[in-house]
């Protein structure tokens, strides 16, 4: 009786858990083609032919479904090890500009940002992703501190923000193509005075 009752438990989550992953994949796939606005209870069912009471159970407000489907998205996150920490720059710099030009990340980035405005959870998952996207371009930094190219007293994350502000900037607040060029710009320029501030010395009594 025990074991009868276990399998029929099991068999229960295993058909949720199916059923959630079905919702998802083509809540997914409708962010990524039609848009956040799409990310709907009646266009998941359309999609998947679960009933839209099913998918109001699991998730009973439209924003929980795009906020899971959102956290649920899997972006590539390559590393950049040439040997050359300006090779390393440029390639990082300009793989973010295509990624924040580009699918999956770009409809992503802008379904975050419209909701990190007024909600927690979504603004806390915004700041989670992209601080999780900008860790190949620290490890670079690092280790371009370690092999001696970068100062000591280098702060990475004002090093981060340097690089890829400008970046961030063009791609997602003008929504202009970043180009090489700009990228070269950028990095040149903080190759020259990687570390602008002051060297601090011991203040006299």
């Amino acid at each position: 009786m025990h074991h009868e009752g276990h399998r029929r438990r099991h068999g229960h989550d295993a058909r949720i858990s199916r059923t959630r992953e079905v919702v998802l994949t083509a809540a997914r796939r409708i962010l990524l083609e039609e848009g956040p606005e799409a990310v709907t209870a009646l266009r998941v069912s359309e999609a998947t032919g679960v009933a839209r009471t099913t998918i109001y159970r699991h998730w009973p407000g439209r924003d929980l479904l795009l906020l899971e489907t959102l956290a649920s998205v899997e972006i590539e996150h390559p590393t950049f090890h040439t040997g050359s920490l300006r090779d390393d720059l440029i390639g990082f710099l300009e793989h973010l500009g295509r990624r924040i030009g580009g699918r999956p990340a770009a409809p992503f980035i802008t379904a975050m940002a419209q909701r990190a405005q007024h909600d927690q959870a979504a603004a806390a998952l915004h700041r989670n992703r992209m601080d999780d996207w900008l860790n190949p371009l620290r490890e670079v930094l690092r280790a371009g501190v370690e092999a001696g190219d970068l100062p000591e007293t280098l702060s990475v994350e004002d090093a981060v923000a340097r690089l890829s502000g400008p970046i961030l900037y063009r791609g997602l607040i003008a929504g202009l193509p970043v180009d090489e060029r700009m990228v070269i710009g950028v990095v040149d320029a903080f190759l020259a005075a990687p570390d602008p501030r002051p060297p601090t010395t011991p203040s006299s009594r």
